[in-house]
């Protein structure tokens, strides 16, 4: 069966660790890693996963989850990863993808009492500062989690906070040339004790914020419509041009058709784009990953809700395509163009502009593919 996104609660991690070759295929990581590479999160049998693999869909690192994963942060200087929790979890997994170093074990660090990951982070351009997304549930107001490297013990220390500029912090990506974080504050008010109920959907107020990376100044902060209040701003992504697309999840009416994918460049505000209603009706209120592929320059917006996956073109702004892929979440851009999909029925698959459906490359009905992927 697929993965059921409203069902599994929590995230604990441990620090088990599996290397492991992808069934029936026999990888020698040295080479493999010469190659184009994808971080994905999974559930196969009754593991839960983070998984290194290559563009086809070998595997060429597992490492050990007790619950369920969401995204990744990734040094591509040291190999660095680190595998966050599902909101509300407090912990995440630290592995490394370096091909020297791929059995070394997996550790673990905490968020500190008061705060949970809410799925997402971002390391700093040298590597050594790790930003991740959290949520001050006492106080209802979103954080940057500050993180620093410790060589002694291969972990990472807390050594301080940024505020988000807003409620629910989801996904951060690191815009280097503008020497920013872009933030995705969702506008969600939740609690823990209360799973993720939303506890302000009459009042909530999304933004795109952006920081700077030095200080954690708030440089901007964008905010919709007050009549589209009840969109929550989650996913974020850089075109060729630095413009931020975002990706939201519609708190309002089930009746309500209503964008769901949205762009910001400069100064200006924030823009829809343009899409027909059967569109948007198709992806159901909800963008569970968004991604950029730099070749074809190309936005990819997927619903694993919807089961659907969109695409737009990032210069024009104007509408694709789009395509079924029931329960299909993960998008990451492919080495010759396109996309790489994942769903959470087990397939893998290529999408690339011209093609009215994906190229299944693999499909195990035993896997699972959760949420997000990402490319090395």
């Amino acid at each position: 069966m697929g993965i059921n996104r409203r069902q599994w609660l929590g995230l604990a991690f441990v620090a088990a660790v599996a290397p492991q070759r992808a069934v029936g295929a026999a990888v020698e990581p040295g080479s493999a890693l010469r190659g184009p590479l994808y971080l994905a999160a999974r559930k196969l049998g009754g593991n839960y996963e983070a998984v290194l693999l290559t563009e086809g869909g070998q595997v060429l690192r597992s490492v050990r989850l007790s619950g369920r994963g969401h995204s990744f942060a990734l040094d591509s200087s040291s190999g660095t990863v680190v595998a966050f929790a599902r909101q509300p979890g407090t912990q995440a997994v630290i592995f490394s993808c370096d091909p020297g170093k791929l059995n070394e074990p997996a550790r673990v660090f905490h968020t500190p009492q008061g705060r949970h990951f809410s799925g997402h982070g971002a390391f700093s351009a040298d590597g050594q500062l790790l930003y991740a997304a959290e949520n001050d549930f006492e106080a209802g107001r979103g954080v940057i989690g500050l993180y620093r490297l410790n060589p002694s013990s291969g972990g990472f220390d807390r050594v301080g906070e940024w505020a988000s500029a807003g409620i629910g912090p989801h996904e951060i990506i690191l815009d280097v040339k503008q020497h920013r974080l872009c933030v995705a504050n969702g506008g969600l008010l939740t609690h823990p004790d209360y799973d993720k109920l939303v506890l302000n959907r009459d009042t909530m107020q999304a933004s795109l914020a952006y920081l700077d990376v030095s200080n954690g100044q708030i440089l901007s902060r964008h905010v919709l419509p007050a009549r589209q209040h009840q969109q929550s701003i989650r996913h974020v992504v850089l075109d060729h041009q630095q413009s931020a697309w975002f990706g939201c999840q519609y708190q309002g009416s089930r009746a309500h058709q209503i964008p769901l994918v949205g762009y910001h460049s400069g100064s200006g505000s924030l823009e829809w784009v343009q899409a027909d209603d059967e569109i948007w009706h198709a992806m159901q209120h909800y963008v569970g990953s968004i991604a950029f592929d730099p070749i074809t320059r190309v936005v990819a917006a997927s619903s694993p809700v919807g089961g659907v996956v969109a695409y737009w073109d990032a210069a024009s702004k104007t509408f694709l395509a789009m395509h079924d892929l029931p329960d299909g979440c993960g998008v990451a851009p492919a080495s010759q163009g396109g996309f790489i999909v994942n769903s959470g029925f087990g397939r893998w698959a290529h999408w690339r502009p011209g093609m009215t459906a994906p190229e299944v490359i693999r499909s195990d009905r035993s896997v699972a593919w959760d949420h997000h992927l990402r490319t090395l």
